[in-house]
């Protein structure tokens, strides 16, 4: 059930040796949002260059935080970018939401 989910609780807590705590800082701390909105405006304002490095820094962050499906859709937007723009805007929005939700799911239990 776990690997359909936005973030895989599981990992993430593993890679703090399992302190729920210090992972529920890490969660409310993260800015997806605001980067997000920065690939967004650098696709929109044909500055891919900008948005690949919005993408890759991204891409980092969800994959620390084990926000698996989020990280592999930054990883074929940061392809499809080498390219020149991206189709994948909406499917990031989508990922980015799902996250959002789960996170405030994870931090009111």
């Amino acid at each position: 059930m776990d690997a359909v989910r936005a973030i895989s609780l599981e990992d993430g807590l593993k890679r703090v040796v399992n302190n729920k705590k210090i992972f529920q800082t890490l969660l409310k701390k993260f800015s997806g949002r605001e980067l997000v909105d920065k690939i967004s405006a650098a696709i929109a304002s044909n500055e891919p260059e900008e948005a690949m490095k919005a993408c890759h820094a991204l891409k980092g962050v969800a994959a620390n935080l084990a926000m698996n499906p989020l990280a592999e859709t930054l990883g074929k937007m940061e392809e499809q970018l080498k390219n020149g723009t991206s189709t994948l805007l909406p499917e990031l929005e989508e990922r980015l939401t799902a996250v959002e939700q789960e996170i405030e799911e994870f931090l009111q239990t």
